[in-house]
This record gives structure tokens, sequence and C-alpha cells, in this order.
């Protein structure tokens, strides 16, 4: 557990933004899944927003993946800063420019990892709000 925390925080450091111009939010969560460790990059600045996944093979870390929601690259998909993960499925939360805000599901199969379902609420403005006069 102590590794495990250690680790933890070792990887929370080293993906961390490094400052105002590292806008794509590499690192914006950091969590692991069973063997898996899965960071968040959050916005789409320099490739689609995408939950990295990284296993450690010969005492080093490799991405083995990228996880994305369905249409992230076509609609300028982004990602939130909160994920939770157990051993079998990963949640981020997630939104696009249609202002269709929700959470995106990953399950593990055997090695894989496939996307398992998504919750979606369309955000509508009522009728007189948001309007400028």
């Amino acid at each position: 557990m102590i590794r495990r925390a250690t680790l933890s925080l070792l990887a929370a450091a080293l993906t961390a933004p490094l400052g105002a111009q590292d806008n794509d939010f590499f690192g914006a969560a950091v969590a692991f899944s069973g063997r898996d460790l899965l960071v968040v990059k959050r916005a789409p600045a320099r490739g689609p927003a995408a939950v990295h996944l990284f296993r450690q093979a010969g005492g080093s870390w490799t991405k083995v993946t990228e996880l994305r929601a369905p249409g992230a690259i076509e609609r300028g998909f982004a990602l939130s800063p909160s994920m939770a993960a157990t051993d079998e499925m990963v949640v981020v939360g997630g939104g696009d420019p249609d202002n269709v805000w929700g959470a995106h599901g990953f399950r593990h199969e055997g090695d894989a990892w496939v996307s398992a379902s998504d919750a979606a609420v369309r955000e509508e403005v009522p009728a007189g709000k948001g309007e400028v006069t």
C-alpha cells in the first residue's frame, strides 16, 4: 500500500502541468487501476483529450494506449480533472462544445480497455435566461 501511494505521488509530480503554457493539462488526474497507471490529458491542445494508460515493464513505465470518448477528435471533446477507477473500470468526467456534459466509462477486458458506457445530460438554457438585452 505504501509503495502504491508513493508511486501515485511520484506520478502526480511527474505529470503535473508545468505552467500556463502547458494548456492541454496533462496530469489533471492520476489513478491506478490494477497494474495500470491512468493519467488524464483533459484538453485537446496538442492531440485529442484522452486518458493515457501506462504499464510498468522492465523497471520503466510505458504508454500502452489512450482511452477516448466516441467522437472525441471530431468534436473538440475535453475531459474534466475528475476520474474514478477500480481494477475493472474507469469513469472520467467530460464535455464537448455542444454543451453535452457527462461521464465516460471504460471497462477492462483481458489486457484491453473498451468503451463501456456514457452518461450525458444536455444542458438547456431556460427561455429568457442567458440573453443580453
